[in-house]
């Protein structure tokens, strides 16, 4: 056989042809199906993780804003934690895009101020701070943006003036939790922020906003020339406010319903007045900082707790109380108070605010007068400006000095227990009276919010002296600012009256 017979039968061996053929078209086919696989199965998972993580952010937004409020009407910290941004599932033959980074940040709307305007406090030495003019606070706003990589049109979640929002653009923003509002009622509920935060990146980030004045320390106020008007810094329309507020505006101010909100209205560009009807409103202030740079407010007013209006024998004493507050008209704590007395001894005659802002005096009244009665005003200062001096005046009366026919009786014990709890305002009253002339006749209590009387209790007594305890009580209380008063009334028409103001919290004025 010759050579060139074995080269041609080699030359048409087509044996292995197909399995070369097979294989390149099994991988073609399978580097299609990747293809396909990374064009259309991957950006789908992705876009659903992304997605997802919207729904997580917007949740712990929600949280973040209930922390807040929280901070605010408590006075401790409430972290959240706020997933910034996403990663992908690991993929060993597939190409994933940069994880998903996210930005939380504090921002300037506007002015950056909250006003309000022609509020009067309706306790006199309050009204030294709040006599009807305006009073600016500044506050930012929190803002939530994402770099998605497949949703398209990533909205912004804002906070501000306690709502939570979510927008593409101020004018389709949509509510997300607006619980409670500014308005609500009677009650007036600002909230400043305060700080410099700036949080990014694709993992988690924890928010503490600090309670630099809270928690909320309840002050009643009313109009004073003008109506009241609150004006808010905000990138939301007039439009998202009206809907906001929609349960609060009054289409009949006589019908005596709780809803005072006449109109909500454009001041320029972001923010929006709203007035409120004449009227007395609640009004609950704090201010809570995020970040750096938060300053805490200082000490800008002196106000009378209790022992103003009491009635004192010569020789006697009687426990004044007074409160430095700062702007935010919650109480400030290491303030050196002075106090003097036009007659008779106060001590100290200098004391320092403890942690409730408070600081007390024991006023002796002199061992003699010269008429039945006299008034006696002892001052307590901080400061040469009048909001920070309080004027406690106290009744001297004399042996034979007379408020009917003889003797006014006397509180000798009136101690106020805060026993409240849950959602209830409860107090009790531990008291002792006497007379040293004339025979008792009664006792009466009165539990006052907002110089309004929602609780009373009336005792008949015989002789010269009885002591009890009496109970005053208001559902859904809880963290509210009260008054209690005391009168004492005996046969002859003397009465005697004594009082302290106390927020219901468990805490003993």
């Amino acid at each position: 056989m010759r050579a060139s017979d074995g080269i041609v039968k080699l030359r048409d061996d087509r044996r292995g042809v197909s399995t070369v053929v097979g294989a390149v078209l099994v991988f073609g086919i399978l580097v299609v199906l990747l293809s396909l696989y990374q064009a259309q199965v991957v950006p789908a998972q992705n876009e659903a993780v992304e997605f997802q993580h919207a729904q997580a952010v917007q949740s712990d937004m929600v949280h973040l804003r209930d922390g807040l409020l929280r901070t605010a009407s408590s006075g401790n910290t409430y972290p959240t934690s706020v997933a910034l941004g996403a990663r992908y599932p690991s993929r060993i033959f597939f190409v994933n895009p940069p994880p998903v980074n996210g930005r939380l940040t504090t921002e300037t709307v506007g002015g950056g101020q909250i006003i309000v305007d022609n509020a009067k406090a309706l306790d006199g030495e309050t009204a030294d701070y709040w006599g009807g003019g305006e009073h600016t606070f500044a506050s930012k706003s929190l803002v939530y943006e994402a770099e998605y990589n497949y949703l398209d049109d990533s909205p912004r979640i804002g906070y501000e003036n306690t709502l939570l929002y979510r927008n593409y653009t101020s004018e389709n923003a949509t509510l997300i939790d607006a619980r409670p509002t500014v308005v609500d009622g009677s009650e007036i509920t600002l909230v400043a922020l305060g700080g410099n935060l700036t949080e990014g990146g694709s993992e988690s980030a924890s928010v503490a906003p600090r309670p630099v004045s809270a928690p909320y320390t309840e002050i009643a106020v009313t109009n004073a020339s003008k109506n009241i008007t609150i004006t808010l810094p905000t990138a939301l329309p007039v439009a998202k406010w009206n809907q906001t507020l929609a349960s609060e505006y009054d289409t009949d101010p006589n019908d005596g319903d709780d809803r005072h909100l006449l109109a909500v209205e454009r001041t320029g560009s972001g923010a929006v007045r709203l007035v409120l009807e004449p009227g007395t409103y609640t009004l609950k202030m704090a201010k809570l900082g995020v970040g750096t740079g938060v300053e805490r407010p200082g000490a800008h007013y002196l106000t009378e707790i209790r022992g103003g209006g009491a009635t004192v024998q010569v020789g006697g004493t009687e426990r004044l109380v007074a409160q430095v507050r700062d702007r935010f008209n919650n109480p400030v704590a290491g303030v050196s108070v002075n106090a003097t007395a036009e007659s008779g001894r106060v001590s100290p005659t200098s004391a320092t605010s403890g942690e409730q802002g408070k600081t007390a005096f024991i006023y002796q009244a002199p061992d003699s007068i010269s008429d039945a009665s006299e008034t006696v005003n002892v001052t307590a200062s901080y400061g040469p400006n009048q909001r920070q001096t309080v004027t406690f005046e106290v009744r001297v009366v004399s042996a034979g000095g007379t408020g009917g026919s003889g003797n006014n009786p006397t509180f000798d014990t009136f101690t106020v227990k805060d026993q409240s709890n849950g959602s209830q305002a409860r107090f009790e009253v531990h008291w002792k009276v006497s007379d040293t002339d004339a025979n008792l006749d009664t006792v009466e209590f009165h539990l006052r919010r907002n110089d309004t009387i929602v609780d009373s209790t009336a005792v008949n007594i015989q002789g010269k002296s009885a002591n009890d305890k009496t109970t005053l009580t208001e559902s859904d209380g809880y963290g509210k600012s009260y008054t209690i008063v005391g009168v004492v009334t005996d046969t002859q028409g003397n009465e005697a009256k004594r009082n302290t103001t106390d927020t219901a919290g468990g805490t003993n004025p």
